[in-house]
Protein backbone atom coordinates (compact mmCIF):
# COMPACT_ATOMS: atom_id res chain seq x y z
CA UNK A 1 0.00 0.00 0.00
CA UNK A 2 2.59 2.25 0.80
CA UNK A 3 4.34 1.52 -2.57
CA UNK A 4 1.54 2.36 -4.61
CA UNK A 5 1.06 5.57 -2.67
CA UNK A 6 4.29 6.60 -3.37
CA UNK A 7 3.96 5.76 -7.26
CA UNK A 8 1.11 7.86 -7.29
CA UNK A 9 3.37 10.59 -5.97
CA UNK A 10 5.45 10.30 -8.60
CA UNK A 11 2.96 10.35 -11.07
CA UNK A 12 1.31 13.83 -9.99
CA UNK A 13 5.30 15.38 -9.85
CA UNK A 14 6.05 13.86 -13.17
CA UNK A 15 3.12 15.95 -14.25
CA UNK A 16 3.90 18.98 -12.70
CA UNK A 17 7.31 18.74 -13.94
CA UNK A 18 6.26 18.31 -17.25
CA UNK A 19 4.08 21.10 -17.19
CA UNK A 20 7.29 23.30 -16.29
CA UNK A 21 9.50 21.50 -19.21
CA UNK A 22 6.46 22.77 -21.70
CA UNK A 23 6.47 26.02 -20.20
CA UNK A 24 10.51 26.35 -20.31
CA UNK A 25 10.25 25.58 -24.52
CA UNK A 26 10.30 28.62 -26.63
CA UNK A 27 8.23 30.11 -28.91
CA UNK A 28 5.25 28.45 -27.84
CA UNK A 29 1.71 29.69 -28.53
CA UNK A 30 -1.07 29.77 -25.19
CA UNK A 31 -2.90 27.39 -27.12
CA UNK A 32 0.43 24.67 -27.57
CA UNK A 33 1.22 25.06 -23.87
CA UNK A 34 -2.43 24.66 -22.83
CA UNK A 35 -2.80 21.46 -25.05
CA UNK A 36 0.48 19.96 -24.28
CA UNK A 37 -1.06 20.43 -20.34
CA UNK A 38 -4.33 18.45 -20.70
CA UNK A 39 -2.98 15.83 -22.57
CA UNK A 40 -0.23 15.66 -19.45
CA UNK A 41 -2.77 15.66 -17.13
CA UNK A 42 -4.33 12.53 -17.19
CA UNK A 43 -1.31 9.80 -16.79
CA UNK A 44 -1.13 11.71 -13.27
CA UNK A 45 -4.54 10.26 -11.84
CA UNK A 46 -5.10 7.19 -10.12
CA UNK A 47 -7.00 5.36 -13.06
CA UNK A 48 -5.19 7.09 -16.07
CA UNK A 49 -6.86 4.37 -18.37
CA UNK A 50 -10.29 6.10 -17.42
CA UNK A 51 -8.99 9.44 -16.93
CA UNK A 52 -9.23 12.64 -19.32
CA UNK A 53 -9.22 16.33 -18.79
CA UNK A 54 -10.29 19.61 -20.13
CA UNK A 55 -8.42 23.14 -20.36
CA UNK A 56 -11.03 26.31 -20.47
CA UNK A 57 -10.00 29.09 -20.89
CA UNK A 58 -11.97 32.43 -21.90
CA UNK A 59 -13.61 31.09 -25.39
CA UNK A 60 -11.30 28.59 -26.07
CA UNK A 61 -11.29 24.39 -24.91
CA UNK A 62 -8.33 22.32 -24.77
CA UNK A 63 -9.25 18.55 -24.38
CA UNK A 64 -7.28 15.03 -23.48
CA UNK A 65 -8.09 12.08 -26.02
CA UNK A 66 -11.64 11.01 -25.35
CA UNK A 67 -12.81 13.68 -23.38
CA UNK A 68 -16.03 13.47 -22.16
CA UNK A 69 -18.11 15.37 -19.15
CA UNK A 70 -18.64 12.83 -16.02
CA UNK A 71 -20.86 13.01 -13.14
CA UNK A 72 -17.44 11.53 -11.56
CA UNK A 73 -15.29 14.59 -12.08
CA UNK A 74 -13.47 17.57 -10.12
CA UNK A 75 -12.73 20.88 -11.29
CA UNK A 76 -10.52 23.62 -10.64
CA UNK A 77 -10.36 27.25 -11.46
CA UNK A 78 -7.85 29.17 -13.43
CA UNK A 79 -7.12 32.63 -11.85
CA UNK A 80 -4.88 35.74 -13.57
CA UNK A 81 -4.58 38.76 -11.77
CA UNK A 82 -6.71 37.06 -8.97
CA UNK A 83 -9.62 36.89 -11.38
CA UNK A 84 -11.47 33.81 -12.91
CA UNK A 85 -10.00 33.34 -16.70
CA UNK A 86 -10.47 29.65 -16.96
CA UNK A 87 -10.68 26.14 -15.45
CA UNK A 88 -9.33 22.72 -15.43
CA UNK A 89 -11.20 19.28 -15.41
CA UNK A 90 -10.56 16.16 -14.83
CA UNK A 91 -13.03 13.34 -15.47
CA UNK A 92 -13.36 9.54 -14.84
CA UNK A 93 -15.15 7.56 -16.53
CA UNK A 94 -16.87 4.29 -16.24
CA UNK A 95 -16.88 2.31 -13.33
CA UNK A 96 -13.28 2.52 -12.15
CA UNK A 97 -14.33 2.61 -8.12
CA UNK A 98 -17.46 0.63 -7.00
CA UNK A 99 -19.22 2.92 -4.39
CA UNK A 100 -16.75 5.30 -3.51
CA UNK A 101 -15.28 8.71 -5.20
CA UNK A 102 -12.83 8.10 -7.67
CA UNK A 103 -10.64 10.48 -6.83
CA UNK A 104 -7.86 10.73 -3.84
CA UNK A 105 -7.39 14.00 -1.94
CA UNK A 106 -4.13 14.49 -2.94
CA UNK A 107 -5.58 14.26 -6.78
CA UNK A 108 -7.75 17.55 -5.45
CA UNK A 109 -4.77 19.41 -4.56
CA UNK A 110 -2.69 18.31 -7.92
CA UNK A 111 -5.46 19.94 -9.69
CA UNK A 112 -5.60 23.00 -7.68
CA UNK A 113 -2.10 23.05 -8.18
CA UNK A 114 -2.22 23.01 -11.86
CA UNK A 115 -4.92 25.54 -11.58
CA UNK A 116 -2.55 28.14 -10.31
CA UNK A 117 0.13 26.92 -11.82
CA UNK A 118 -2.01 27.56 -15.59
CA UNK A 119 -3.10 30.76 -14.18
CA UNK A 120 0.66 32.38 -13.60
CA UNK A 121 1.45 31.26 -17.42
CA UNK A 122 -1.66 32.90 -19.04
CA UNK A 123 -0.73 36.04 -17.16
CA UNK A 124 2.87 35.08 -18.06
CA UNK A 125 1.82 34.93 -22.18
CA UNK A 126 -0.83 37.72 -22.15
CA UNK A 127 1.70 40.20 -20.86
CA UNK A 128 4.20 39.12 -23.02
CA UNK A 129 1.49 39.73 -25.93
CA UNK A 130 0.61 42.94 -24.81
CA UNK A 131 4.36 44.09 -24.56
CA UNK A 132 4.96 43.00 -28.07
CA UNK A 133 1.90 44.70 -29.28
CA UNK A 134 2.83 47.92 -27.19
CA UNK A 135 6.10 47.87 -28.93
CA UNK A 136 4.89 46.83 -32.27
CA UNK A 137 2.76 50.09 -31.97
CA UNK A 138 5.63 52.16 -30.90
CA UNK A 139 7.43 51.66 -33.74
CA UNK A 140 4.96 51.94 -36.10
CA UNK A 141 4.26 55.55 -34.84
CA UNK A 142 7.93 56.36 -34.44
CA UNK A 143 8.66 55.70 -37.78
CA UNK A 144 5.44 57.54 -39.04
CA UNK A 145 6.93 60.28 -37.51
CA UNK A 146 8.09 63.64 -39.69
CA UNK A 147 10.87 64.26 -37.03
CA UNK A 148 13.94 62.64 -36.22
CA UNK A 149 13.85 59.93 -33.75
CA UNK A 150 16.76 58.08 -32.50
CA UNK A 151 16.90 55.76 -29.47
CA UNK A 152 20.70 55.25 -27.70
CA UNK A 153 20.73 51.70 -25.58
CA UNK A 154 22.31 52.48 -22.20
CA UNK A 155 25.99 51.23 -24.17
CA UNK A 156 25.45 54.17 -26.32
CA UNK A 157 24.31 52.40 -29.22
CA UNK A 158 21.68 53.37 -31.36
CA UNK A 159 18.79 50.64 -31.39
CA UNK A 160 16.29 52.90 -33.19
CA UNK A 161 16.73 55.38 -36.11
CA UNK A 162 13.35 56.12 -37.77
CA UNK A 163 12.93 56.88 -41.91
CA UNK A 164 12.43 61.00 -40.85
CA UNK A 165 16.59 60.34 -38.96
CA UNK A 166 17.68 59.09 -42.15
CA UNK A 167 16.61 61.87 -44.44
CA UNK A 168 17.63 64.26 -41.65
CA UNK A 169 20.68 63.13 -41.11
CA UNK A 170 21.44 61.32 -44.47
CA UNK A 171 22.49 57.94 -43.15
CA UNK A 172 20.26 54.53 -43.37
CA UNK A 173 19.35 53.15 -40.05
CA UNK A 174 21.95 49.99 -40.93
CA UNK A 175 24.61 52.29 -41.08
Amino acid sequence: KLMKALRERIKELNCLYGIARIVEGAGQSLDEILQRTVDLIPAAWQFPEATSAAILVGESEYHSEGYADSPDSQAADIKARGRKVGEVRVAVSGDVVTGGNPFLEQERELLGAIGERLGRIVERVRAAEALQDSEERQKAITASAQDAIVMIDNGGMVSFWNEAAERIFGYAGEE
